[in-house]
């Protein structure tokens, strides 16, 4: 009776397994690797764990980063102690300066072009522009005229559409998610926050 041994593998599958237990060594040392990084960057992170909670989709690290530069000087990151004082090239000033941390829009005029762009609209132009207006208490046709005037070959459909996605995602949900972090963070460094502005 011919006894029958058991097949062994091939050099194939042994090579194809050996591969495997090699790929999965390399990614478990990446993985650590990346968990190291990561813990002694939040080390170096200064601003209070309560604050990002708040904030949990944006990235602590650029958190941080706005952090260290209200505690520096806050008072450039005021846009006016009440509406009175409120102008439109200290918003602008603002705005770039929080999109210099963010990213969360297109800006030419400092080499900004991001790859994860949050808004509707591809520039930081347009953005300042309807923020400014809203925060004015302009009218949807006061903005929409402005952007006829700004893009003369634009027709009137899609001045209107561009103009209402700009207040809903660009103003209503990007400006003010990042201007709600700066708001708490002025805050939480004791510094007097305008009430029109918190509110805003």
């Amino acid at each position: 009776m011919t006894r029958v041994g058991r097949k062994r593998p091939s050099s194939d599958r042994v090579s194809e397994s050996e591969t495997h237990a090699v790929q999965f060594s390399s990614s478990t040392k990446d993985v650590i690797a990346a968990e190291d990084a990561l813990e002694s960057t939040l080390q170096n992170i200064e601003i209070p764990e309560s604050i990002l909670r708040r904030n949990p989709t944006v990235d602590p690290i650029k958190q941080n980063t706005l952090y260290r530069n209200i505690k520096q000087n806050p008072e450039i990151w005021i846009i006016g102690a009440n509406r009175h004082e409120y102008s439109y090239d200290k918003f602008k000033s603002v705005t770039k300066q929080l999109n210099s941390i963010f990213k969360f829009v297109n800006d030419e005029d400092v080499g900004i072009q991001t790859k994860n762009k949050e808004t509707d609209n591809w520039a930081i132009g347009p953005v300042i522009y309807g923020g400014n207006e809203w925060l004015n208490g302009n009218s949807y046709n006061a903005i929409i005229n402005g952007r006829q005037n700004f893009y003369e070959d634009e027709d009137i459909d899609t001045a209107i559409k561009k103009s209402l996605e700009t207040v809903k995602t660009d103003i209503r949900f990007v400006l003010v998610k990042y201007y709600g972090i700066l708001t708490t963070l002025l805050e939480h460094i004791d510094t007097e926050v305008p009430d029109w502005m918190s509110r805003s």
